[in-house]
């Protein structure tokens, strides 16, 4: 898919997994239907902000693969690669067990909100014999790019 420089042909596999498990009827094309009922079976309701959200992107309220792959490429631009991942981990610990508090420290040094950090530290932390808690962060980046 020369159009999207972007993202890898792993990536675009990926894409399109996703948008064939969102397209229930196989028809080709992600509706409000196939929408609510993805957002049903996660326990959630499709608000129509933001199903208008989607659709203006797409610029339809039919989002074919190409303009369902257009959306999530101009995402997927700004999601560091494996390597970036890696060496910002290591800043913290060559060995990516990390110091939960200094994990902290640093990522709310870097503007993130106290939410956010549990939302992805809570995932990834174990506790040492000796108490102190550890973000596993081989684990999470293994997570983060398979």
């Amino acid at each position: 898919m020369s159009g999207f420089p972007n993202i890898s042909q792993e990536q675009i596999n990926k894409i399109k997994d996703s948008f064939q498990l969102i397209d229930q009827d196989n028809d080709g094309n992600i509706t409000r239907n196939d929408l609510q009922i993805i957002h049903q079976s996660l326990g959630t309701q499709l608000s129509d902000g933001q199903f208008k959200s989607m659709t203006e992107i797409a610029g339809t309220d039919l989002i074919n693969f190409t303009k369902y792959i257009s959306i999530l490429s101009n995402e997927l631009k700004d999601i560091p690669s494996k390597n970036e991942i890696q060496e910002a981990l290591e800043v913290f610990s060559k060995d990516m067990e990390i110091n939960v508090k200094e994990l902290y420290e640093g990522l709310k040094n870097q503007g993130m909100k106290q939410e956010e950090i549990d939302h992805v530290v809570s995932r990834f932390k174990t506790e040492k014999m000796n108490g102190d808690q550890i973000f596993r962060g081989d684990e999470f980046l293994s997570y983060m790019t398979s």
